[in-house]
């Protein structure tokens, strides 16, 4: 392939032109560019400069217009120039296959480099996923607790309503008590041999303890 490469760039179209007009001893340029298919501009171009390197010479025909013509006299000279320009160009067509050679593997190097950097990328991706993942986790947990602390709270809120009924409750008992207590004193002094019975007392000192318990708690 290499090869085929190379020829293709020797062989070219100042090559076909030169080929052409020895071949043929002389070509009009009208002439050359319809045999090699392209334009007689292009035939000029090369006209110009394979007659400034001596390979042909140019004349001018009124009939014809400009004749290339290729001579014995420079016959053997222009096969030598024309074989030096090939070896320049297959050195050069070496060299330029060499360089891509070398680019290929820098081209290489750099893929290789560039899948290492893609799993690379590939590992952050899937590490930040996991990341994303315990994040939403904690939020779930941060929720669940939430709402547990709110539930706390709600029924402490309950213990202290219920409190607050029960130490209202039992001041009212203990003022009724304390009416009671004031009536009883003033049966007694009417009726001094009389004297409360046990049972009352020891119904009056509870209450007073069931007050002073709900009073410390509701303090707390």
């Amino acid at each position: 392939m290499a090869e085929d490469w190379r020829e293709a760039v020797i062989r070219t179209g100042a090559d076909l032109l030169l080929k052409e007009v020895a071949e043929m001893g002389d070509v009009a340029v009208p002439e050359a560019a319809e045999e090699l298919g392209v334009s007689e501009a292009q035939v000029e171009d090369w006209a110009e400069a394979l007659d400034s390197s001596g390979f042909l010479e140019k004349s001018y025909s009124a009939r014809r217009g400009t004749v290339l013509q290729y001579t014995d006299d420079n016959h053997d000279e222009v096969r030598e120039r024309l074989k030096q320009s090939r070896e320049e160009v297959r050195r050069e067509a070496e060299r330029v296959e060499d360089e891509l050679s070398d680019r290929k593997e820098v081209v290489k190097e750099a893929r290789k480099r560039l899948e290492e950097m893609e799993d690379s990328v590939e590992e952050d991706r899937r590490k930040e996923r996991e990341t994303r993942e315990e994040i939403e986790e904690l939020k779930e947990i941060e929720q669940d607790i939430e709402e547990r602390v709110k539930h706390k709270e709600t029924k402490i809120h309950e213990l202290r309503q219920d409190t607050a009924d029960l130490l209202s409750r039992t001041e009212t008992a203990i003022s009724d008590i304390s009416h009671a207590e004031t009536r009883w004193t003033s049966l007694s002094n009417e009726n001094k041999n009389s004297r409360p019975s046990s049972r009352a007392s020891e119904s009056l000192r509870t209450t007073s303890k069931t007050w002073i318990r709900c009073r410390r708690a509701s303090e707390r």
